[in-house]
């Protein structure tokens, strides 16, 4: 619990992040702008795959799921094919290692 405390207080570290989080190869947004973007999570939990996603009330059970990533790719692409211009997805996979 130290460290954990020590990295929310933190001053020095809070300077840190600040100066590097708006340096990189995209520009970044002032942090008081209204953006719509978001994080989006996928787990499979008694066989169902469930989409976790802050903006909804609820999470949303997408029925059985055998394999967590490929249900997730199922539901991505159904989400790009319903917005086939967009540049706006991308997606990082963490499941154990078997």
């Amino acid at each position: 619990m130290e460290k954990v405390r020590y990295l929310e207080q933190s001053k020095d570290l809070a300077s840190v992040h600040s100066k590097y989080s708006v340096k990189g190869q995209t520009s970044v947004s002032e942090a008081e702008n209204n953006v719509d973007i978001h994080f989006i999570c996928f787990i499979q939990s008694d066989g169902d795959l469930y989409e976790l996603d802050g903006r909804k009330e609820f999470s949303i059970n997408h029925g059985k799921c055998d394999d967590l990533l490929k249900g997730a790719v199922k539901i991505i692409r159904e989400v790009i094919k319903r917005n086939p211009n967009s540049n706006e997805i991308t997606a990082q996979v963490f499941t154990p290692i078997k």
